[in-house]
């Protein structure tokens, strides 16, 4: 997927073969699961899938949905991002409708929420409030979820901990990066990048911002200003935590910037690195003006980190088969909102559509 990733492939053909196998290996995953969990396959209504993405900039996901519906037999929802990008978005950050529906803060509350997700790249929601129901006020209406992708995740992070040692997916609990030193020079050259100049939103990340490439261009930079792999693995570390900081700061708004709010939840694997999380209470506390002690997870508030990610597909695949929007403009930069995603009917599909119509009845 790397390899397709970097969009090179002198033979187109490999791109359709690899939609093809994805969705068969997508399907299979999914039908062992459900053996896995007990769970009888003719109870399953709806799979939603998100796809493999090769490109962010228009999106394009592989894993193509008919493949996964005629090998498991279920109706299946994908392809979601398109219509944002149709009409007129960047098609993420796709976790603002997740964040939007499960973590805004409840009504009477008075800080915004940051919501925080960590992949390889990353994305922030600014959640306001949900108004009250006696609040029919103007500006508590005009009170919508912004959002935008910061930049990189622990994509690079995750490569650095390779080169130190081949053996290594990812530097558990962030020892490396503590052992070494964040060189200074390097991030605040690594902060010009043209990802990081952008002024206004939206602001949407694809695997063609972050190459393979810039990071063997960085770890060569590294060397050259005579730091070891694990000052650029700390550095690196560092980059990801400032650069969200400085877009909280940037594009937050009132509810988020000048102490306005230290609500911050933070989703991903990297929670479990505590030197990560110590990076990013410290540049959130200086770049929002806020005493941002505590860093929030999912289970802060009630939720399963291990899940999140699944259950946030199947809300995208649920809410499109009942054609209702799945996308949040004001974060993705579309003229309008739209219900993202194509449907492929597996077996089942008139005994779902039956069911719609006893529930309807």
């Amino acid at each position: 997927m790397l390899g397709l990733r970097a969009l090179d492939r002198p033979d187109g053909n490999e791109y359709a073969l690899a939609n093809y196998k994805l969705g068969e290996w997508m399907a299979d995953r999914a039908l062992a699961l459900l053996d896995e969990a007990g769970i009888d396959q003719a109870s399953i209504d709806l799979i939603g899938s998100h796809g493999q993405t090769v490109s962010g900039h228009p999106h394009w996901e592989l894993g193509d949905v008919s493949v996964i519906a005629q090998r498991t037999g279920i109706t299946t929802a994908a392809d979601f991002r398109p219509a944002d990008v149709a009409a007129g978005g960047n098609g993420t950050p796709c976790t603002c409708t997740y964040d939007s529906i499960m973590l805004r803060p409840a009504a009477g509350a008075t800080k915004w929420r940051i919501a925080i997700n960590i992949g390889g790249t990353s994305s922030v929601t600014f959640l306001p409030p949900w108004p009250t129901m006696a609040a029919i006020d103007p500006t508590a209406v005009a009170a919508t979820p912004l959002g935008l992708d910061p930049g990189l995740g622990v994509f690079f992070m995750d490569l650095a901990a390779k080169c130190i040692d081949p053996t290594l997916e990812y530097d558990a609990d962030g020892t490396i990066a503590r052992a070494g030193q964040t060189h200074e020079a390097l991030l605040a050259e690594m902060l010009t990048h043209e990802y990081y100049q952008q002024t206004s939103l939206p602001i949407g990340v694809g695997p063609d911002d972050f190459p393979e490439t810039l990071f063997a261009t960085w770890r060569a930079r590294a060397r050259a200003f005579g730091a070891s792999d694990a000052d650029l693995l700390s550095t690196l570390t560092e980059l990801t935590a400032k650069q969200i900081a400085l877009a909280c700061a940037r594009f937050g708004g009132p509810g988020v910037a000048n102490g306005a709010t230290d609500d911050v939840l933070l989703r991903g694997g990297v929670c479990h690195n505590s030197y990560f999380v110590e990076r990013l209470r410290a540049q959130m506390s200086e770049q929002l003006g806020a005493d941002v002690s505590h860093i929030k997870t999912l289970a802060d508030v009630g939720l399963d980190e291990d899940s999140w990610e699944n259950a946030m597909y199947a809300m995208f695949g649920y809410l499109c088969y009942n054609n209702v929007y799945n996308f949040v403009p004001s974060c993705t930069g579309a003229a309008r909102p739209v219900v993202g995603g194509r449907i492929a009917p597996g077996n089942n599909m008139h005994s779902i559509r039956l069911r719609g119509v006893e529930v309807a009845e």
